[in-house]
């Protein structure tokens, strides 16, 4: 299970470990770099730039707050990242997988999710939830783990 770029990380342990891999559940994973993936990091760049705001990631990250955020909007925004994409991987996950994604997501259209569906070998269960951002799971807790719930239920 990944939140968005950790959803990266697991689908390429999943693909990587395909034989002890009895499921994979991602929440508003990036499977390439969209347009609006850059423009969505430009503008969360900016915003911790605010007075206060990298206290947010402090809470976290604790010192680690603004090198944990150069490397995330540098390297996202970094042109030579451009043609980043986990087709490869995700095309060697054989598990049920489990997509979670934002309708109104600020780091990625729902392309990078139905690709998580579509690419992924095993049955996959796609859910678009409407009105929800980059953090359905803490937008609508209950329906993220109802979801959840009844998609592992059978992976026992």
């Amino acid at each position: 299970m990944g939140h968005s770029v950790g959803d990266g990380m697991s689908a390429c342990i999943a693909a990587d470990y395909a034989d002890q891999c009895r499921g994979l559940i991602t929440i508003s994973a990036q499977s390439m770099l969209e347009d609006l993936t850059v423009r969505g990091i430009q503008e969360a760049k900016q915003g911790f730039a605010q007075p206060g705001q990298l206290d947010r990631l402090a809470k976290y990250h604790g010192d680690k707050a603004q090198w944990l955020l150069d490397a995330w909007t540098e390297t996202w925004c970094d042109p030579l990242f451009a043609d980043w994409d986990l087709a490869e991987y995700l095309e060697h996950v054989y598990c049920p997988n489990l997509v979670l994604h934002g309708e109104l997501d600020e780091y990625g259209s729902s392309v990078q999710a139905e690709r998580f569906a579509e690419l992924t070998q095993g049955p996959s269960a796609l859910y678009i939830l409407p009105g929800l951002h980059h953090m359905p799971h803490k937008e609508n807790p209950e329906w993220a783990v109802n979801l959840i719930a009844e998609f592992l239920a059978p992976l026992k």
